[in-house]
């Protein structure tokens, strides 16, 4: 999965990110992270989108890998299906983070 967060905003003390997903080829994957300059050739919204307004890809600065993590994700939803909670502990080299998502609120 290829994902782009940006646009952050605190509103009442609870953080919100717009979040744009699509898949992925796991070839395109593992390649891309072996060598992230091969995003600027890949025929993606996302990479279309960071190209344009970020200033990285094919014509300017190349994607780089600036670091990594390891992420674990329980994921917990209402019966009724209106909510889902993800509950996330993302490990870096420099420490460890743990993030609560709500998904359904307006």
């Amino acid at each position: 999965m290829l994902a782009l967060k940006r646009h952050p905003r605190v509103e009442a003390n609870v953080s919100r990110i717009e979040e744009v997903e699509e898949p992925l080829d796991p070839a395109l994957a593992l390649a891309c992270a072996n060598d992230p300059a091969g995003l600027s050739g890949v025929d993606s919204p996302i990479v279309h989108l960071v190209t344009s307004e970020d200033g990285v890809g094919e014509d300017a600065a190349p994607f780089i890998c600036i670091g990594g993590f390891r992420q674990m994700r329980a994921v917990y939803e209402l019966e009724d299906g209106s909510l889902v909670l993800e509950f996330d502990e993302t490990r870096f080299n420099f420490g460890t983070s743990y993030k609560l998502e709500c998904d359904g609120l307006a």
